[in-house]
């Protein structure tokens, strides 16, 4: 997919304001010039906002899949935004045999990408990045666009948004869930789990059962990463990704609240203090806040069963 001519709409420009009728709307810069007509229209290309970044109104923009080439500039545009994501982290994604990451390439480069999720009645988007120099292009709204295409009819599709990109995805017809808490474990809480590890198929049912959605391929290769337990009584389990830089629990599910609590802090025992997680719940005792994410979404609210569900696969896997 070739996007021609791609330049700004002005009602994506962050000095457009107030109602429009028709893509018609007033424009600040203009009327702070003094011109008499501030109402302005379609597109259009602004040197009082745009001088410093490169033109792009003759550029076609090509959307399409991303193949295994593109991972290096991919892993290099996740790592200047500080995200610990790696080529086997993209990899890990082919496998799962339900993720798409889509890749917007503009003036001879990716600049840009997102991924999808199909699980079934439901879908996931994650991994929304934008090169810093090409923002403000409309870039992430055709890969958006794209991905939910895509995806096609779903019952929900949903993702999870940091406090500054909230605005961004109202903008797009997504609505606020609510927000959910992102953990470190300090370490010395112990807990217990069951002698047993539970089967694939018995974890895919408890997923779905608490999540609402058809997860398989996401989980067969999370547990073929790391490791599954099971609690001490009752039914369910937690799924832990070792790794050197960011140590990961999720998902965890267990029908159990007490037995839950020891399940989730003999997992991120396992893995040491410092181990992260996306919970469900609050956080209990011995597990530090350090950011909260929002989760937002299109079609019917997610649905997520808070009596089981204890902590998410994650940021980019829900």
């Amino acid at each position: 997919m070739v996007r021609e001519g791609c330049r700004t709409r002005c009602k994506s420009c962050e000095k457009w304001y107030g109602a429009e009728d028709e893509d018609y709307g007033p424009c600040s810069i203009k009327n702070a010039r003094g011109e008499q007509r501030y109402i302005t229209h379609g597109r259009h290309k602004c040197d009082e906002i745009y001088r410093e970044k490169p033109d792009l109104s003759d550029s076609p923009l090509e959307i399409r899949k991303a193949v295994v080439e593109d991972y290096p500039r991919l892993e290099a545009l996740a790592g200047k935004e500080g995200w610990n994501y790696r080529l086997g982290d993209f990899l890990d994604l082919e496998r799962t045999g339900c993720a798409t990451t889509l890749v917007a390439n503009l003036d001879g480069a990716v600049r840009g990408m997102v991924t999808t999720m199909d699980y079934g009645e439901v879908g996931w988007i994650s991994n929304m990045l934008i090169e810093g120099s090409y923002r403000r292009r409309r870039l992430g709204a055709e890969l958006l666009q794209e991905g939910m295409r895509l995806l096609g009819t779903k019952r929900t599709v949903a993702l999870f948004s940091y406090d500054e990109s909230v605005g961004y995805y109202l903008k797009l017809g997504f609505k606020l869930e609510k927000d959910y808490a992102v953990v470190r474990y300090l370490g010395g809480h112990g807990g217990r789990v069951g002698a047993e590890v539970p089967s694939l198929d018995d974890v895919i049912a408890m997923d779905a059962e608490a999540f609402s959605a058809r997860r398989g391929g996401m989980l067969r290769v999370l547990a073929g990463r790391g490791k599954v337990f099971s609690p001490a009584h009752g039914r369910g389990f937690a799924i832990i990704r070792p790794d050197p830089v960011e140590p990961t629990v999720g998902p965890a599910v267990c029908d159990d609240a007490s037995a839950g609590r020891e399940l989730l802090c003999a997992a991120f025992d396992s893995l040491g203090a410092g181990s992260m997680g996306v919970m469900v719940g609050e956080a209990p005792e011995g597990f530090e806040v350090v950011g909260r994410v929002k989760r937002l979404y299109v079609g019917e609210p997610p649905r997520t069963d808070t009596g089981m569900a204890l902590a998410f696969a994650g940021l980019e896997y829900g």
